[in-house]
């Protein structure tokens, strides 16, 4: 984990922790938290122009920049990014994401972001552009604001597939504005999506098409915290790719629940997981007992402060 990676360089181009990497570099397992990174193009939390393997990794903090600006990565050419995230503050100009500003040719997958948005053009939730790439199994809970080709998920999406996706966050702008994507120019490749037509506050979920493509789904709050809205439509719960609090929770990436501490629903560390740990308190037979369900974290047998410890250093993760 990189921590407070400060940047402010309003004329420069490609800042990040990583400025430029090449295809066969992989950023794995790496964490850039509370960011604060200002630049003109080219700018990233994490990587700012990157042509390699992205596995594991987030980034969280207040990016900015006139083009091609996202929390994680600025421009993203080819490879993967799989199981990332981002949260914080991003915007300026075009081509601003939450997770990535521009997409291309890069297969992105069980990711996702959960940041402010705010830029003029090509802004999305998770991604501000995406062209030919591939987007699978990923979700943006961004509130997300702009002037034109404005996403809850991606804000103008060329030629490339978006599949079992969904946003959530509220969503305002001008021109080509959707609940899931601003514009598209290839509805076929659209299949499995959703958005909350209540969170979002629009009834659209792709700006430019009427009505929206086949591959495109409104939902309520209510459908959206309901299991079979997804699994109906093919969606993985049982691999599993996705998890559900059913009636509780959005859909979760099933990654997610590898947070420690999280034993209970609704999704995240909160007071459910507290009450839950303190069922089993001072409990010794562990071992023969499914670890206490879970709440003996170090596995010694258990429950006491050594595994409370670790729940603490958890707390509120994820929510």
């Amino acid at each position: 984990m990189i921590s407070n990676l400060t940047i402010d360089a309003n004329t420069n181009q490609y800042l990040g922790l990583f400025g430029h990497t090449s295809s066969n570099c992989v950023i794995k397992n790496l964490g850039v938290e509370n960011a604060n990174i200002n630049g003109f193009q080219y700018i990233g939390g994490l990587s700012a122009n990157d042509y390699g393997n992205i596995i594991n990794c987030y980034s969280t903090g207040t990016v900015s920049g006139d083009k091609y600006v996202g929390i994680l990565v600025g421009f993203k050419h080819y490879e993967n990014i799989t199981n990332c995230y981002s949260t914080g503050t991003v915007g300026y100009n075009s081509f601003i994401g939450g997770l990535v500003g521009k997409n291309y040719q890069c297969n992105i997958s069980g990711s996702y972001s959960s940041a402010d948005v705010n830029a003029v053009t090509n802004v999305g939730g998770l991604v501000g552009e995406d062209t030919y790439g591939s987007i699978t199994d990923c979700y943006s809970t961004s509130a997300v604001s702009g002037d034109q080709d404005v996403g809850g998920l991606v804000g103008l999406h060329w030629t490339g597939s978006i599949d079992n996706c969904y946003s959530t966050g509220k969503v305002t702008g001008n021109s080509n504005t959707g609940g899931l994507l601003g514009y598209t120019s290839a509805p076929a490749y659209l299949n499995n999506n959703f958005w909350d037509t209540d969170t979002s506050q629009t009834t659209d979920g792709v700006g430019n098409t009427e009505p929206d493509p086949n591959g495109v789904t409104g939902k309520t709050t209510t459908q959206m915290q309901t299991q079979s809205t997804f699994t109906d439509a093919g969606w993985d719960f049982t691999t599993p790719i996705w998890q559900i609090c059913d009636g509780t929770s959005y859909p979760g990436l099933a990654w997610q629940q590898l947070i420690t501490g999280d034993f209970v629903c609704p999704l995240g560390v909160g007071f459910e997981d507290l009450d839950f740990l303190s069922q089993w308190w001072l409990r010794t037979d562990c071992s023969s007992n499914s670890d206490c369900d879970g709440v003996d974290i170090v596995m010694d047998g258990t429950v006491n402060f050594a595994d409370f410890a670790l729940f603490a250093e958890y707390w509120l993760e994820g929510i």
